[in-house]
């Protein structure tokens, strides 16, 4: 379970975990990549900048996408240099 995310930037979130792992996750080419205007117009990073997060992940609007945690967890989204 997520118990931290905090903003660090651009389209990356620093995501901490229950179990003690940390993940710097980047959006970006999620986001650019997506096929529904609804996930791209978060390419606003005003917009992208408002997420929050509960039992079921990263979440963005009013429920209008999360992100699964385990996927981040697993570095699905990790920063990369």
């Amino acid at each position: 379970m997520i118990t931290n995310a905090t903003y660090q930037g651009d389209y990356r979130i620093l995501v901490q975990f229950d179990d003690g792992v940390k993940r710097l996750a980047d959006f970006l080419p999620f986001i650019s990549s997506s096929k529904f205007a609804f996930v791209r117009k978060y390419l606003n990073k005003d917009l992208f900048r408002k997420f929050y997060f509960n039992n079921w992940g990263l979440c963005w609007g009013d429920n209008e996408f999360d992100i699964n945690p385990q996927d981040i967890h697993d570095g699905k989204f990790d920063a990369h240099a």
